[in-house]
């Protein structure tokens, strides 16, 4: 019967509004601090590096202009165009609330401040809207999320509330709950009766291996595989060391494919990491072309060299491809020459080649009868566990979980003000992002934290009634 009342109504789009100035490619706001003099520890030329951005700013802005009076849309403003549309023609969510029974928003508090304005206005012209959220995830605000805004949205709609875990044991719900408002969650999964407890992991100085080699033996005692473990934290560099990830610069080129490679191959390599190496890779056969690198994306450096980005994949693969059938105990000498070999016959879909292999890609000095692992050491391939960044580990989850809280360096206090946060129960974005990253752990959790900062810990689980171990 209800289908039967519903009408369709046939809208003539109206032509698009215009759009203030348009927001910059490089970043959402442009606050342009005057130039600071030259410290004993600064860059003299920031004020210039400073002037050079708002000049790329303007320019990237006019362009825009161009492609908006040709019809081109980024995606900021497709969504200011659906917010103006929807306000100054209700005839459109007239037609919406006729078509669709209900939008069904999932992962809604990461919506912007113009995604919000766009559900605000479907909510005014009677669209029924079903929000799937987790507030205690917000951790977009850099990205212009507002938790507030947000709340405000919400307010009015009816609510049905989740208490059912799927994932975690009860210690892990317990940790989860001292991150947020309300009661704890209740594990109802496969993982409801898993008895271990939070596990906590003092370090002194920066973390690294003794914070791995605690997390290893854990695993061990818990009988998980190492494959079913993850490191996190809020850098994905801080992440990638704990987990024997090397971030030491290739000093040649050599390196560059050896180390680079070697993390294409490496189970452990997330995604991300995976496409960055690629994409390094890549930006090495364009130099091999005599084609410079610096200053500009890949994807831009194709456009402006007329290099079909499909045939630079393809030819990058097959160097990987080349150098990862070579076996790592080989003379340098010997990997160099079938390397060179590979690189040699690299050619550009019109036939040309520019790279002279044996200049691209020199033997290192003191290299004389060593091997290639002896050469490079630590390869990243030797990594121990997965790793990733909080943010971009939103949405996985693993069995057991390792969550490093860096030691706060220079003028940096997010581990101190994180702490304090999660001590008076303050909902900020830093609280919000460790509630992220401790409610990806399945069975078995690990929150290392630096030593000076330990105590204050243990007392924040005694008072939230968390189990807890500390591992010194």
């Amino acid at each position: 019967q209800h289908d039967q009342t519903r009408q369709t109504h046939r809208v003539r789009i109206p032509q698009l509004p215009e759009l203030p100035n348009p927001r910059s490619p490089l970043r959402r706001t442009t606050q342009l601090e005057p130039p600071r003099p030259a410290t004993a520890r600064s860059n003299p030329m920031s004020h210039l590096s400073s002037a050079h951005t708002h000049i790329r700013e303007r320019n990237a802005a006019d362009k825009i202009k161009v492609l908006r009076g040709q019809g081109y849309l980024t995606c900021d403003d497709a969504r200011d165009y659906a917010v103006r549309l929807l306000r100054e023609h209700p005839e459109i969510g007239s037609t919406l609330r006729n078509r669709f029974l209900e939008v069904i928003v999932d992962e809604a508090q990461d919506c912007s401040e113009t995604e919000l304005d766009f559900l605000d206005e479907l909510k005014l012209a009677g669209v029924p809207l079903v929000v799937v959220c987790d507030p205690n995830q917000a951790i977009y605000e850099w990205r212009d999320a507002s938790p507030t805004r947000f709340a405000a949205l919400t307010e009015s709609l009816r609510r049905h509330e989740l208490t059912g875990n799927w994932r975690s044991s009860p210690a892990i719900c317990q940790l989860a709950a001292s991150l947020k408002d309300g009661s704890a969650d209740h594990p109802v999964g496969d993982n409801r009766d898993e008895p271990s407890p939070i596990h906590l992991i003092p370090y002194e100085g920066w973390p690294s291996s003794g914070v791995a080699d605690s997390f290893r033996q854990l695993l061990v005692e818990a009988e998980i595989e190492t494959d079913k473990a993850i490191v996190l934290s809020h850098a994905t560099a801080v992440a990638s060391r704990v987990a024997g990830r090397s971030h030491k610069r290739p000093s040649n080129n050599m390196a560059h494919i050896a180390i680079n490679t070697s993390l294409l191959l490496d189970p452990m390599t997330e995604a991300h990491e995976r496409f960055r190496a690629l994409d390094r890779l890549q930006r090495l056969v364009l130099r091999y072309l005599q084609i410079p690198t610096a200053g500009e994306s890949t994807p831009r450096l194709c456009e402006l060299h007329e290099v079909d980005p499909a045939w630079l994949k393809l030819a990058t693969l097959g160097l990987v491809q080349a150098t990862a059938a070579l076996s790592m105990d080989l003379p340098v000498e010997d990997w160099l020459e079938h390397t060179r070999s590979e690189l040699g016959s690299i050619f550009t879909p019109d036939g040309q080649t520019a790279g002279k292999p044996k200049v691209f890609l020199r033997a290192p000095k003191n290299s004389t009868g060593m091997t290639v692992e002896d050469l490079l050491g630590s390869l990243p391939a030797t990594a121990l566990f997965r790793s990733s960044s909080i943010h971009q580990a939103k949405g996985s989850e693993a069995e057991a979980a390792l969550v490093v809280l860096s030691r706060d360096r220079g003028q940096s206090t997010r581990t101190a003000e994180l702490l304090d946060a999660w001590r008076l129960g303050q909902s900020t974005e830093a609280r919000r992002v460790l509630y992220v990253g401790v409610t990806r752990a399945q069975r078995l959790c690990a929150v290392a934290v630096p030593s000076a900062a330990a105590s204050q810990v243990e007392q924040i689980l005694e008072r939230a009634s968390v189990p807890f171990t500390t591992r010194r």
